[in-house]
């Protein structure tokens, strides 16, 4: 969980509510493009070396407006 969300349930124990809450959320999608011509054509090492060099640029960006990172899917 990012800082952000911890601090929130440290300082709110019982705003945790079992079932969820109803709330406004913006879900981001990123795709590089060529990805799948790119991945069949490299080596799967420098394929994951792209990944992680792209991840690394975007996870901080994402962190810095409070957001909440779910998961890093890549699909061939």
């Amino acid at each position: 969980m990012p800082p952000h969300v911890v601090d929130e349930i440290l300082e709110n124990p019982n705003s945790l509510i079992l079932g969820g809450t109803t709330g406004c959320v913006t879900a981001f999608f990123s795709d590089i493009r060529g990805f799948t011509s790119m991945s069949e054509n490299l080596a799967p090492q420098v394929v994951v070396q792209i990944l992680n060099e792209y991840f690394a640029d975007m996870t901080p960006i994402v962190l810095s407006i409070m957001g909440l990172l779910d998961k890093f899917m890549a699909m061939v």
